[in-house]
């Protein structure tokens, strides 16, 4: 009832109030106030508290409002927000945000568009995708080079086990010229003198190389074994080679003498064995080709390092030749390959017609089974007290 009359109301026909925007007015990060923060808000790497205020200017039914918001990628629903007007996140990820909040007017009608805030959270620079491209780099150069480095070493070893097989090859061919050749030429040399006067013992000098080739057989034999298991007497090196010399041929008309200066000290037995075929070599040396009558082998002991001389008064050496000695002959090569292996050296002296000294020079540490250290006072003292002079090389 009006005053001009009845009148009715369809509630169903009432337009709904349109609202007004909702307006993002304070961006708060780490209680510090972002004042442009219109359609979009930039934060920096780290773990920040972001509050984030909004309002609606709308003051008939402010007591009727209610919000809710979400922000688009971190919230997995609407977060009911009631007539409260702020939104609070923190220790946000690294990431792109979107910030939605919705309103309604009391009755549950929700706004369909409400507002939205772009947010951009910064990576460390380690989240960045470029660091990611270098550390991956980074980690395929260092795999690489691992790669690299494997290989080098397995080429390494490779290379080092056929040094090895290439110096027991060349070590065994010195054996066998040492031995087998050195005894085959003694043998061939009394055969020749046989054919040469076929009427004169040749009975005998047959006999005598028949003899000497059971000695070879033999001499290659205990080659064989020492190749395998070197087994040396030590206690007298002097005697030793001595006995090692007696084996060469010698004419009758050469005169040999040895003697030994200072106190003896033991040797390492691969040492032994190795000076043993150097001087075997120069003594044989100077048998056959330097037409010498007197042959002296010296040896010297001292704390410091060890001498071994070979001294003969023959013909000599020719120039140029005491280096290596003649093309296709190796004695004189593998005696210095045979010093240079332990750490020593091999120094020839020669001067036509004047005889040659040939030296064994190594040191005390690598020649004597004992440290020199420990017996070098003792054994200075004692070579002090004799009063034994040091022997002088001189060329006749």
């Amino acid at each position: 009832m009006t005053v001009g009359g009845l009148a009715a109301i369809d509630p169903h026909a009432i337009q709904p109030k349109t609202l007004a925007p909702i307006l993002i007015d304070r961006v708060n990060i780490d209680d510090q106030d972002i004042v442009s923060a219109s359609a979009s808000l930039n934060v920096p790497a780290g773990r920040h508290r972001l509050r984030i205020s909004y309002t609606l200017p709308d003051f008939q039914i402010a007591s009727r409002l209610r919000f809710r918001y979400r922000l688009v990628g971190w919230d997995h629903d609407w977060v009911e927000a009631g007539p409260l007007r702020e939104a609070t996140y923190t220790a946000i990820p690294s990431g792109h945000y979107t910030f939605e909040v919705v309103n309604s007017d009391g009755y549950g009608n929700w706004e369909s568009k409400g507002t939205t805030l772009f947010v951009q959270v910064q990576p460390y620079f380690y989240q960045t995708w470029w660091f990611f491209i270098l550390l991956g780099s980074v980690c395929c150069m260092l795999v690489w080079k691992l790669h690299q480095i494997r290989v080098h070493q397995i080429s390494a070893s490779i290379d080092e086990r056929l040094q090895e097989r290439l110096k027991e090859r060349t070590r065994i061919a010195r054996e066998l010229h040492d031995t087998l050749l050195q005894g085959v030429l003694g043998v061939g040399m009394q055969m020749f003198a046989a054919s040469q006067h076929p009427n004169e013992g040749s009975a005998a000098v047959l006999a005598e190389a028949s003899c000497k080739l059971r000695e070879i057989a033999e001499q290659s034999r205990k080659a064989v074994e020492d190749l395998r298991s070197p087994s040396v007497d030590t206690n007298s090196f002097e005697g030793a080679l001595v006995r090692v010399l007696q084996d060469i041929p010698m004419p009758a008309d050469i005169q040999f003498t040895s003697k030994s200066i200072g106190e003896p000290i033991r040797l390492r037995p691969l040492v032994q064995t190795e000076i043993e075929q150097i001087v075997r070599e120069a003594f044989a040396n100077a048998v056959r080709h330097s037409g010498a009558s007197s042959i002296c082998l010296d040896i010297v002991y001292q704390p410091v390092h060890l001498l071994v001389s070979i001294t003969d008064d023959g013909s000599g050496i020719e120039t140029g030749l005491e280096k290596c000695g003649r093309i296709g002959h190796w004695g004189i090569k593998g005696m210095r390959e045979r010093a240079e292996t332990l750490g020593g050296r091999v120094k020839i002296f020669s001067r036509v017609p004047s005889g040659t000294v040939v030296e064994i020079y190594l040191p005390g540490t690598v020649a004597y089974l004992e440290n020199w250290r420990r017996q070098g006072a003792s054994v200075l003292l004692r070579m002090i007290r004799r009063r034994t002079p040091t022997p002088t090389r001189t060329l006749q």
